[in-house]
């Protein structure tokens, strides 16, 4: 996974994450997965 914020203000942060997954189970089956998440966060 990779991670991002950026603060333009001291109240202000804007963030982003990227994650990669895969899995196997027992019986042989496969997937992945890719997710982009965003937040905001304002504190007052």
């Amino acid at each position: 996974s990779a991670n991002l914020l950026y603060s333009p203000v001291k109240k202000l942060t804007f963030g982003a994450e990227y994650k990669v997954g895969t899995r196997e189970t027992q019986s042989g089956l496969k997937g992945d997965i890719t997710r982009l998440q965003f937040s905001v966060k304002y504190a007052f």
